[in-house]
């Protein structure tokens, strides 16, 4: 008689390495993206400040007119590390909110009956984004505030955390 192996030891295992591997693509691909996602968001911003401006002085007053332009005007003034400005909430954001995700998928699905139809997958998505995202969002309100320029707004992560 051949031993069976114990299920739920291995069913635990496998959803630890899912939240694993998820958190640290994403994370990791997160992070690799930080630049483009500061001058992303600088221009964001750049825009907004540019509705409180008359048309005349909307043309000529870009702070940052283009991707290209946009990198270099932060290279040349900050230097390389302008481009990394809110890597670390932000990688700590995406590595959180996807593996909460992925981890939390499975256990809503079989708490809703464990059914592969797609109202049920649709739910346990819902819900899993849902409270990955309440977590993960003041990590990503942090990263933002720091790729704004301006003055530096925290002193680190964690002055960054307590104040949100």
């Amino acid at each position: 008689m051949a031993v069976q192996p114990n299920l739920p030891t291995a069913n635990k295992s496998n959803e630890l390495l899912r939240f694993f591997f998820a958190s640290f693509s994403q994370g990791f691909t997160g992070f690799c993206t930080n630049p483009i996602d500061v001058i992303k968001t600088r221009m964001q911003v750049d825009g907004e400040l540019q509705k409180t401006r008359s048309v005349g002085e909307q043309m000529h007053n870009r702070y940052y007119q283009g991707f290209i332009r946009g990198t270099l005007r932060i290279v040349r003034e900050e230097g390389l590390a302008g481009l990394m400005r809110g890597a670390v909430p932000g990688t700590l954001r995406d590595a959180t909110y996807s593996g909460m995700r992925i981890y939390l998928y499975e256990p809503f699905k079989n708490l809703l009956g464990g059914g592969n139809n797609l109202h049920t997958k649709i739910i346990a998505g819902i819900f899993s984004g849902a409270i990955s995202s309440f977590f993960a969002t003041p990590l990503d309100v942090v990263k933002i505030r720091l790729q704004v320029k301006g003055e530096r707004r925290y002193r680190g992560l964690m002055h960054g955390l307590i104040d949100v």
